[in-house]
């Protein structure tokens, strides 16, 4: 997956390795995506306009996708502070589990 300014001759500068779909922006600060393993990715671009190179990358979680969510619609939005994600999921017998609070999850565990 690649960004690149609307305006100027800059290059696309590449902020997945290994693919990704469903992309999602965050305002101005992070752009989430999905990869190819169905893993919710976020990617750090608050310095991108004054450095053009994306900050660090973040996996979050993974979604159990099949098919048809994968190749319908986006199956996962963001809310305008990064904290909440809703999931669109098609089957509703299945147990739906929702993380809060994440990102002290992931600061613990680091």
């Amino acid at each position: 997956m690649y960004i690149k300014a609307i305006a100027g001759e800059a290059a696309p500068v590449r902020v997945s390795s290994d693919g990704g779909e469903h992309p999602l922006w965050r305002r101005d600060r992070e752009l989430y995506y999905l990869t190819p393993t169905d893993e919710l990715v976020a990617v750090d671009l608050s310095r991108f306009e004054e450095t053009k190179v994306p900050g660090a990358r973040q996996r979050l979680f993974r979604i159990m996708l099949n098919e048809a969510i994968r190749d319908t619609y986006a199956p996962v939005d963001v809310a305008p502070d990064g904290q909440r994600f809703l999931m669109n999921v098609p089957d509703p017998s299945e147990p739906l589990v929702f993380i809060h609070g994440y990102e002290a999850l992931l600061k613990k565990a680091r």
